[in-house]
């Protein structure tokens, strides 16, 4: 048996011998070619329930695990099904607990089941039976809250507790869980990670349970574990633990924020990209005829002759220079000569046929 059930026969002083499948490292052989595998299987239904697997005869001996009601000889296939999922939702406290159980089985050569009650799994059956195991999602709140001597309802946290450390179970190792409760008030088994026991009770153990693994883990564990907690909250008004109502409540502000000075930050952006591009085209134009300077025709004109044109092209520049700028800008002032470059530009604009580009040169010109 396991050390679970082993302490309570050793209470009724029975003088048998009691040989716990711990002790055994989950082995034990008969003979000389044969041995029985045992498999753990927490909380179906009781803390520490175990399958027995026969490897010579590829025989699984299912305990609760596949159990069903019996309710007649040639039950169909969805008549076990449906018998099992009863079976399973009445005696079980959650479908989480059967999946990491399901996933030693498939890894066994199995010809037939033996479930503690209800129908032989016949190996046509196995494989849709064990599909059917693993789609189950039900949790049985017979688990989520216990009664007193008063028959006063009580919520089970140790359970609940429980069935975090499941699912923790499916993202960590056992030795990573296991040693981010070493040293605190809750205690942990060292095989299966069942919560033992606690000097902390009720509210306070749901809480400390949830803040040890923010100081030690992080908010990823905490959001791993949120969807189960809201799913508590919803099905059976368990009172989520502090630190969802403090910390999500402070990381949604912080959302909000973080959202708002994305904005703010886009629109910065935006205006210095806008910024950049007006003062590229003021760096590349002559702020006096809004041309672009003769630097800019020097590089075209370097990329375009670099090309290997396939036919003759005929290209040609003509420099259009006002004269005596100087006496104009000496004699009425650099606007009255500004002014008249940029009456030059406009009137060459004028007469240009589309194809030709205008260019302001760095002299008196325009090209």
């Amino acid at each position: 048996t396991n050390q679970y059930l082993a302490r309570q026969i050793r209470n009724l002083n029975i003088p048998i011998e009691i040989i716990c499948i711990e002790d055994a490292q989950y082995r034990m052989n008969i003979g000389k070619t044969m041995f029985m595998g045992f498999i753990p299987m927490m909380f179906l239904p009781i803390p520490q329930m175990f399958m027995t697997y026969l490897p010579t005869v590829q025989t699984l001996l299912s305990s609760t695990l596949f159990s069903s009601f019996y309710s007649k000889a040639d039950a169909s296939i969805d008549e076990i099904k449906k018998s099992l999922f009863q079976y399973h939702r009445l005696m079980m406290p959650s479908s989480d607990y059967i999946k990491p159980v399901l996933s030693r089985v498939n890894s066994l050569m199995i010809k037939q089941i033996f479930p503690a009650a209800g129908y032989l799994i016949q190996p046509d059956k196995i494989a849709d039976i064990i599909e059917f195991e693993s789609s189950l999602d039900f949790y049985n709140n017979a688990q989520v809250f216990k009664y007193g001597y008063e028959a006063k309802k009580e919520t089970n946290y140790i359970e609940i507790i429980n069935h975090m450390i499941v699912i923790l179970q499916k993202h960590f190792s056992n030795i990573e869980i296991l040693n981010t409760f070493v040293g605190t008030k809750l205690s942990l088994s060292n095989d299966t990670l069942v919560l033992k026991r606690s000097v902390l009770e009720g509210y306070k153990l749901w809480n400390a349970f949830f803040d040890h693994i923010y100081v030690k883990k992080g908010i990823m564990w905490l959001s791993i574990l949120e969807p189960t907690v809201n799913k508590y909250y919803t099905d059976y008004e368990i009172e989520k633990p502090t630190v969802y109502r403090s910390l999500f409540t402070t990381m949604a502000m912080q959302v909000q924020n973080l959202g708002k000075a994305k904005s703010e930050l886009e629109i910065h952006l935006e205006q210095l990209k806008n910024q950049v591009e007006k003062t590229k085209d003021q760096i590349l134009r002559c702020p006096i005829t809004k041309l672009f300077i003769e630097s800019v025709l020097r590089e075209i004109l370097a990329q375009d002759l670099s090309i290997k044109q396939e036919k003759p092209q005929l290209r040609g520049m003509i420099l259009v220079q006002l004269d005596q700028l100087n006496d104009i800008n000496k004699k009425y002032g650099k606007d009255a000569g500004d002014e008249a470059i940029r009456n030059m530009a406009y009137q060459l604009y004028q007469v240009k046929d589309r194809e030709t580009q205008l260019y302001k040169q760095a002299g008196p010109g325009i090209i």
